[in-house]
């Protein structure tokens, strides 16, 4: 049987497996690599930033990291844990906070398909280039009214920023 860590990182045995007789323990340590945290810039707001954060590195098993208590999204683009985070701070406040609030968790995993449908609709269209091109230029600055996922799966460049490329590219996808 294999026992799981309570939140404190504890162990219990069972009062079912003391039965008497010898009892024995086998402990499994793997020690866990370091995440690799990275911060840039993604979309530049009125006043503020829109900032990506992208974490890679070992993951336990059925685990996903996540930034402050919330899922991060898989990018396979960059291959790491992605996630975006609007604020005023600079570019080494915001690695010093990404750095301190990314976490394993239980979660879903949720992959970002850059498959050009940026609305999420199941259907590439003209609708998925206007959004590109709206998110570009800051028409939504925060994700009440677009989503995080759609934001993410808005670089189909894949270039870590969301520019007006991404928006041409979405057009290409589906004129040829």
């Amino acid at each position: 049987e294999t026992l799981t860590a309570n939140d404190e990182g504890k162990y219990t045995i069972p009062a079912a497996k003391i039965t008497g007789t010898a009892l024995t323990v086998k402990v499994e340590k793997t020690e866990k690599s370091a995440l690799t945290v990275d911060v840039s810039k993604y979309i530049e707001l009125n006043g503020k930033n829109m900032w990506l954060v992208k974490a890679a590195g070992t993951v336990s098993e059925g685990k996903v990291l996540a930034y402050d208590g919330s899922a991060m999204f898989w990018s396979e683009k960059y291959h790491a844990y992605s996630f975006l985070v609007v604020s005023e701070n600079t570019e080494e406040q915001m690695k010093t906070e990404a750095a301190g609030k990314i976490a394993e968790a239980d979660a879903e995993k949720t992959e970002l398909a850059y498959d050009f449908d940026v609305n999420l609709s199941s259907k590439v269209d003209i609708n998925d280039a206007q959004l590109t091109y709206d998110m570009y230029n800051a028409k939504y600055e925060d994700f009440d009214t677009v989503s995080m996922h759609k934001f993410l799966d808005a670089d189909v460049t894949g270039d870590g920023k969301l520019t007006v490329e991404d928006a041409t590219a979405v057009v290409n996808s589906f004129i040829k």
